[in-house]
């Protein structure tokens, strides 16, 4: 049997990250960011509430919301992306990311962090995009 040594620290971050996986909603309209959280909660009652009858001390819907973070704008984010990577601790596998917002919109945002993302060789996250725009181009520029 071979002796493979310690994990690097790299390797060890990237461990973290697999497994410590968040949910980041950013949007700059707070009852949007309310909004949101609170279809997480229902889609997770929904997904997983067949659990609750198994672990009745579990309150299945805090646990998910407890790995929720938010951001009020996209330079926000990208700076909560890039610490969490940096710091090793956890990423982020969902980005619910509105696609208007002041300072950086979600667009330039996404751009950002897949740039970051692809620079350092990481995992991207899934990025749904929130917008109240149903115009033609408007989806195109998302998908």
């Amino acid at each position: 049997m071979a002796y493979l040594g310690k994990p690097s620290l790299q390797d060890e971050k990237r461990l973290n990250q697999e497994k410590n996986k968040r949910i980041l909603i950013v949007d700059d309209e707070p009852y949007n960011l309310i909004g949101l959280t609170i279809m997480l909660q229902q889609a997770t009652k929904f997904c997983f509430g067949h659990l609750a009858d198994s672990y009745e001390e579990i309150d299945i819907q805090q646990v998910i919301m407890d790995l929720v973070d938010r951001a009020n704008n996209g330079l926000e984010a990208v700076k909560l992306v890039k610490k969490a990577y940096y710091d090793g601790n956890h990423s982020y596998g969902l980005i619910l990311m509105d696609c208007s917002m002041p300072i950086m919109n979600g667009y330039e945002s996404c751009e950002s962090i897949r740039k970051y993302i692809s620079k350092h060789n990481l995992m991207q996250p899934m990025v749904i995009a929130c917008t109240g725009h149903v115009e033609e181009e408007y989806v195109q520029k998302a998908w």
